[in-house]
């Protein structure tokens, strides 16, 4: 663990600091066990891979202002002008691939480079949505921010807020008045559980979350979820399963029956039958909800194109509050 730790800092520094120049950024590590270094080799290869993507991450929003989720990955991929450029985008479970390995030679294959643009394009969904709370990522360094938008949520709070009523004859306009704050922190909860629909992810989100098709039987891009590691979770009407359940309600509430409760102050039974009629209702009404149909029920997961992602200046990061809101005892 010592060593993890102490090699990510290492790693971080080195490939990232300004005033180290590329074609200096080397690393040489000797170790005496066999065993440790083919270790440390996948482990210094995958940290500088998510440092180079985070440092051309980072740059394209700085030059563009704000993006879209659903754009940088193929901003990505138009910046890399180079065979050299190109191969520093390749993460290092496709270096071997048959047609990846072709898109920073004389002669790429395009299904080499179709498959290389849909990974970038999972790549940046991990770093503003699954693993956008773990390690140094841009949101957690505040380099950047990210959140789901919603366009004219106003006028869909309005419609929730019937809902709502139809269920509680008894609602107050305190409640009312707090629909936005539960309608944000449930698709915030999707964003940072990885529920963002991806062409790579549709066996997997058809299928309710089998752990098979992001594994052994994961279709060719995606990088593996081994069993016991997080893998996206989407929100779902079924009453079991691998992903987040809307309705379940057991002696221990379900996260968005309990946040249901706790924003809106609602009984947990009326919390349940709202939760389902909400995302419903966004994803009839908006395009930042997407529906699928599942096994046992509908699956909801979030447009790539709903997360906009924008530059923070150092004037605003730096400021208490200035990249948003931000606990104060964890700094999520």
């Amino acid at each position: 663990c010592l060593f993890i730790h102490f090699g990510s800092g290492v790693v971080n520094t080195m490939f990232g600091s300004p005033h180290l120049e590329e074609e200096e950024r080397k690393l040489l590590a000797f170790t005496d066990s066999v065993q440790d270094a083919s270790h440390r080799a996948a482990f210094f290869g995958g940290r500088t891979h998510r440092i180079n993507l985070r440092s051309l991450m980072s740059r394209i929003v700085v030059e563009l202002g704000d993006v879209r989720l659903d754009d940088l990955g193929d901003e990505l991929w138009a910046g890399a002008e180079t065979d050299r450029d190109r191969f520093g985008l390749v993460p290092p479970d496709l270096l071997y691939h048959r047609d990846v390995r072709t898109v920073w030679s004389a002669k790429p294959e395009l299904a080499g480079q179709k498959l290389l643009q849909s990974r970038l394009g999972f790549e940046a969904d991990l770093e503003f949505g699954l693993r956008a709370r773990v390690g140094r990522t841009l949101e957690l360094s505040r380099a950047v921010a990210a959140a789901v938008e919603v366009a004219d949520l106003d006028v869909h709070t309005g419609l929730i807020g019937e809902h709502l009523r139809s269920l509680d004859g008894e609602t107050t306009s305190e409640t009312l008045g707090r629909i936005d704050v539960y309608v944000r922190g449930l698709l915030e909860r999707l964003r940072l559980r990885g529920g963002i629909i991806h062409p790579l992810l549709d066996p997997y989100v058809r299928e309710g979350g089998r752990q098979w098709f992001v594994w052994g039987g994961r279709p060719d891009g995606l990088p593996p979820f081994t069993p016991g590691q997080s893998r996206p979770t989407f929100a779902t009407t079924a009453p079991t399963g691998d992903f987040d359940s809307l309705v379940a309600l057991t002696k221990t509430p379900t996260w968005a029956v309990d946040w249901a409760v706790r924003s809106l102050g609602v009984d947990p039974r009326i919390g349940r039958d709202l939760n389902g009629g909400v995302l419903a209702i966004l994803a009839k009404e908006t395009d930042a909800l997407i529906e699928v149909s599942g096994p046992s029920g509908r699956v909801y997961g979030l447009s790539r194109h709903a997360v906009r992602i924008w530059d923070l200046p150092d004037e605003v990061a730096n400021e208490p509050g200035g990249s948003g809101l931000r606990c104060g005892l964890c700094g999520n």
